[in-house]
């Protein structure tokens, strides 16, 4: 949600709340919204907001864990088997000199 966002919702349930216009007007202005559902969402709007942006935040944090973890189990591999040939190389080294 934007500042713009808030500002409207504010401004539609003060619009809503006052007796500056009629039940008509208001609905002319505000097709489909009510003042309850107006009024919540200036009041909730920026909870709810924050709240999906972390619960984002989280499942990329997790995404990137995951990612690590791949790289982190890619990479022991490789050295693993790196391992491997120097050990069969050593081997093969200290055969021939015996």
């Amino acid at each position: 949600m934007t500042a713009r966002d808030a500002s409207f919702w504010k401004e539609a349930c003060e619009d809503l709340s006052s007796d500056e216009y009629t039940e008509q007007e208001h609905r002319e202005m505000y097709p489909g919204l009510s003042k309850n559902t107006v009024c919540n969402w200036a009041i909730y709007g920026w909870p709810v907001q924050n709240e999906l942006t972390v619960e984002n935040h989280m499942v990329r944090v997790a995404r990137y864990i995951e990612e690590l973890r791949l790289q982190n189990e890619f990479l022991r591999n490789i050295i693993k088997v790196r391992q491997d040939v120097i050990d069969e190389q050593r081997e093969k080294l200290e055969s021939t000199i015996e």
